[in-house]
């Protein structure tokens, strides 16, 4: 019998540097980095993907040919409430994480973070309050990237990337995923397997605060018009 080509797994801690590497190529062209850029730093790294990658919520491809990891999804929980360790360490390293971002960032940067970021998810409707009410959940997966090598494409890894996320969030208590497709491929996955569709914005109608567009929407490619919020059962 063939062996399968690519597999599917958890990320396990001596891949986390492979899924970063693979996160770093595909943050360049995706229309939210694009819009809120973020210089690749240590602090970028080590202060927020280094902890999704290993947040046993993620979970990668890898080809089986090369023994390299060509995709993932990074992926989260969210609680309305932390166990007290947990909110402890959680407010320890965000505080650290902080200070040295306003210390070492730039002023557009401290705006892609604090202004621009909120924004986006505002006008998509990420509420995580309203879920978590409206669900009656206190477990809800929560994906930040989903990427595959261009390379590897067309053979469906995208979608059994989700699917394995789900199946890995809903045996450690997760009843319901939330997703922002920032991108028209996302969005045709999510369409697919039949997640029910939440709000839809256009990039050229968001206005930030001060009613101003978007920067950057010039760079962003053109099959890219609009991030779509997503919510399923699983």
């Amino acid at each position: 019998m063939a062996t399968e080509r690519y597999r599917v797994v958890p990320v396990t801690p001596d891949r986390v540097q492979e899924v970063m590497a693979v996160m770093g190529h595909f943050y360049t062209v995706e229309p939210w980095s694009i819009i809120c850029p973020l210089r690749r730093t240590f602090l970028w790294d080590q202060g927020w993907i280094a902890p999704l990658a290993g947040s046993g919520y993620t979970v990668m491809v890898i080809d089986t040919e090369t023994d390299k990891v060509v995709g993932c999804r990074l992926g989260d929980v969210n609680m309305p409430y932390d166990p007290l360790v947990t909110a402890v360490w959680k407010w320890i390293r965000a505080t650290i994480v902080s200070i040295l971002f306003w210390l070492f960032a730039s002023t557009e940067e401290r705006e892609a973070v604090y202004e621009r970021l909120p924004c986006l998810f505002s006008n998509a409707g990420y509420d995580k309050t309203r879920f978590f009410e409206r669900f009656a959940t206190d477990r809800i997966l929560s994906d930040t990237f989903l990427c595959v090598d261009p390379e590897h494409r067309g053979h469906g890894l995208g979608e059994r990337l989700i699917v394995e996320s789900e199946r890995l969030a809903k045996s450690k208590g997760c009843t319901h995923g939330v997703s922002i497709g920032t991108g028209v491929y996302s969005q045709r996955i999510f369409r697919k397997l039949n997640y029910d569709f939440e709000k839809e914005v256009r990039y050229d109608e968001i206005r930030q605060a001060d009613r101003s567009p978007l920067p950057r929407l010039d760079k962003i490619p053109p099959e890219h018009k609009s991030l779509i919020l997503y919510s399923r059962a699983l």
